[in-house]
Parts: C-alpha cells; sequence; structure tokens
C-alpha cells in the first residue's frame, strides 16, 4: 500500500464507509490510514505530527511511522498554492468522519491529546465543509462529528491567543454549534472568546438567534459576563466594549421577538464605568418601544 497512489489511497479509505467494522477488525483501515500518513509527511514541509506515546522517546506516529522534518519536493498532482502544511486538507475533507476519527487517533492527537495548531486547523476546515455540504449533510448525523468537535476546540482553547483572534473564535464557534460540541468545551471556547471581547466588532456579535429571534442575544449575554468578571479589566477596554455593547443595542431593538427581560439584560450587563453616558443606551430604548 506504501506504493499505492495518493488518489488510490483516499478512493479506498472511502470506500470503507459502508464496511466500516469489518474493514477496521481486519486491520485494513490502520493500513491505509499508515499509507495516508507516509504520503503526508514525505510531502510536508514540517514536521507537524509527533507521538503521543509516553513508552517512546522517538517522534513517531501511533503508527509506528516516523514523520521526516526535511522539506520534499510535492508531486504535482497534490501541489497546492497554499502553505504545504495545508495541502492536504481538501483531499482529506471528502472521508467520512469515523475514518477521520481513526486518522486523527493515528496521530495520537485526538480529543484532550490535541496539542496541534495544523490539526485544529484541518479539523475546523473538515467540520466547515461538512456545514457546508448538503450533501455530506444527508449522509452522515451531526452527532458523528462530536469527538472531532471537542477535539478542535480542545486545540483552539490550548494554543488560544496566540494563533486566533476575538473574531477567528467567534467563527470557530459558528462552526461548531452544530456538531454535537461537548458542553465543556462550549463553555472553555465562551470563556475564551470572553475575555477577547474588546476586540470585537459589532459584526462579530450579530451571530443568527432561535426561536424566532434575529440574534442570539444569550451568547452575547454571556460573554459579557465572562469579560465583566476577566482580571484586570482596564477602563479603555471596559469603555471600549461599552461603546460596542451600545451599538449592539441599536442592533437588536427593533427585533420584535426580542423579550424585554433580553434587552435590559444586554443594556445593563456592563457597570457605570464602561460608559461615559447612556445616550446610546437611552436611543435603543426608544427604538425598542416602538
Amino acid at each position: 500500500m506504501f506504493y499505492w497512489s495518493w488518489i488510490d489511497i483516499l478512493v479506498c479509505l472511502k470506500s470503507c464507509f459502508p464496511i466500516f467494522t469489518h474493514a477496521d477488525s481486519s486491520g485494513l483501515i490502520q493500513k491505509l490510514i499508515s499509507a495516508l500518513l507516509v504520503k503526508i509527511a514525505q510531502n510536508s514541509d514540517t514536521n507537524f505530527i509527533t507521538s503521543s506515546s509516553s513508552s517512546s522517546s522517538s517522534p513517531e506516529t501511533a503508527s509506528g511511522y516516523r514523520f521526516s522534518s526535511s522539506s520534499k519536493s510535492t508531486p504535482d498532482l497534490i501541489k497546492s498554492s497554499s502553505s504545504s502544511k495545508a495541502w492536504w486538507f481538501e483531499d482529506l475533507a471528502v472521508l467520512p468522519p469515523n475514518i477521520i476519527e481513526k486518522v486523527i487517533q493515528s496521530l495520537g492527537a485526538y480529543g484532550t491529546d490535541n496539542n496541534s495548531l495544523i490539526i485544529t486547523r484541518f479539523l475546523l476546515h473538515y467540520l466547515k465543509t461538512a456545514a457546508q455540504s448538503k450533501a455530506i449533510n444527508q449522509l452522515y448525523s451531526k452527532c458523528e462529528y462530536g469527538g472531532l468537535a471537542d477535539t478542535a476546540i480542545h486545540g483552539v482553547v490550548t494554543v488560544g491567543r496566540e494563533a486566533f483572534s476575538c473574531r477567528g473564535l467567534l467563527w470557530v464557534l459558528r462552526i461548531v454549534s452544530g456538531c454535537g460540541l461537548n458542553k465543556d468545551y462550549k463553555v472553555g471556547l465562551e470563556k475564551l472568546i470572553g475575555g477577547m471581547l474588546d476586540q470585537a466588532t459589532l459584526d462579530d456579535l450579530l451571530v443568527s438567534g432561535h426561536d424566532r429571534a434575529v440574534y442570539d442575544v444569550n451568547l452575547v449575554l454571556r460573554l459579557i459576563r465572562v469579560f465583566v468578571n476577566s482580571d484586570e479589566i482596564s477602563i479603555h477596554k471596559m469603555k471600549k466594549v461599552g461603546r460596542l455593547i451600545d451599538k449592539y443595542l441599536s442592533e437588536i431593538s427593533p427585533d420584535q421577538n426580542l423579550k424585554i427581560s433580553k434587552f435590559l439584560g444586554v443594556a445593563e450587563s456592563l457597570p457605570d464605568s464602561a460608559r461615559d453616558c447612556f445616550d446610546g443606551v437611552y436611543r435603543a430604548i426608544d427604538i425598542y418601544i416602538q
């Protein structure tokens, strides 16, 4: 199998889905995944895969193959205009979620073992592709992506502020919100976003709502709560968020399905020190009661 072409390996892996249990128990899937990982390693500039095994000090994957960090030439078939570290993202996005779980497990990066930025970025790309594809949604249920979503968010929270902006984290939240994400991981992601709320823009907060509401006000309330309760928030950041929330109030106030308790919750969510005046709040109230 190690002499098979990249396309042949992908096609064979995808065809294992209808007979997954048998293919897995026979060892076929693991052999295909091992061949797949060798192809990635041979054609990547960076040794992004490291061992998670505590029994060995050598940089090997769970599949037992050492991934060289030396630069390799990438075949024309799998060249990408983007970074060579990501040339395989699109190709693996066609594989079923249970196969991708096996791939990530073979890398020793599944669940709480994921501390790799490149694996995290791949999983986010994979989940985004799945969410946007009607054909994929018809084949697999959202709950089948739960473990992958948890793994991705563990990676996001691990690298956190160093790799993702507030806008980027809100984008991540949108992607994983419909993937059966574990509640604890969702809370962890929202804490990370809330701590960076001063970096957000109005557009970032305009997340689609539920129960006929135009916007997800509950999410914004949770993010504000995290921000207000954060340690060592400067008055500059507090006032910046105050201006942002006043704009948000004006945006949500025309929503006829917005309950008054939610509107007041947002209006009263910040301390008085966050505003130099309350003109923005009063204008939003005028719009709301009209």
